[in-house]
């Protein structure tokens, strides 16, 4: 009497599963039935449907999880604006003056570190630069801000290059590993590699680091007369 009462319980409060076939769900909550034959589902998104094999099964899963999948690609955040503007001068080799939306604004050339001025070949790389694009349009994505409030940034050049690119290429500027985190620093370093291998621009010679010439030129410095500066350069 107390057997009958159980699976009447049971049946009551588990219908799906009280005199389901033998055989433990697996990880999808789905199992092969042995009775009819197939493969189907107690539980998970896909309950209470049954396949031909699990393989089928996998087929209906991912053709469920893709329209969720497409949704969340329409909703991700878009990427930073990018402004335009003219050079309006150009400082050194790595620090530019841009007009942005009307605006003058000093912009600190990102991932990459050039001869200070009074550095040797820093004339060199300031005149490369003002060569190439002083009073022309680039555009300016920004990448961070410095503690002098110059706007780090990737700069673009009108034929799609970056000014990064061409510094290094020329041999007129360092990678600058300590800040260089982007997923274009790795081909970005290759680039210096080929200079220095070359013998380009500031690799003729034997130059000092500008974070090694700043670091033992500190005391002598002074910002507002140079020319804003921090450990970025």
């Amino acid at each position: 009497m107390n057997i009958i009462a159980a699976l009447l319980f049971l049946a009551i409060a588990f219908p799906a599963t009280a005199f389901a076939h033998p055989g433990g769900l697996d990880g999808y909550g789905c199992h092969n039935d042995r009775k009819r034959g197939g493969y189907h589902c107690h539980r998970g998104p896909l309950a209470g449907q049954s396949f031909a094999s699990q393989g089928e099964m996998l087929a209906a899963l991912n053709a469920q999880e893709q329209p969720k999948q497409e949704k969340r690609k329409q909703v991700a955040p878009q990427a930073k604006a990018v402004l335009s503007g003219n050079v309006l001068r150009v400082l050194d080799g790595d620090t530019l003056t841009v007009r942005l939306d009307g605006k003058e604004t000093r912009i600190r050339v990102y991932g990459v570190d050039a001869p200070e001025m009074k550095q040797e070949y820093g004339k060199e790389a300031q005149e490369f630069v003002e060569n190439m694009i002083l009073t022309e349009m680039v555009q300016i994505e920004t990448v961070d801000t410095d503690r002098y409030g110059r706007t780090v940034a990737i700069v673009h050049l009108r034929d799609g290059d970056t000014l990064e690119r061409r510094l290094l290429s020329a041999g007129m500027a360092w990678l600058y590993p300590q800040y260089c985190k982007r997923a274009e620093c790795a081909g970005w370093k290759k680039l210096e590699i080929q200079a220095r291998e070359s013998g380009q621009g500031l690799w003729r010679g034997k130059a000092t680091p500008p974070w090694e010439w700043r670091k033992e030129n500190k005391k002598s410095r002074n910002p507002q007369k140079d020319g804003l500066w921090d450990a970025r350069g």
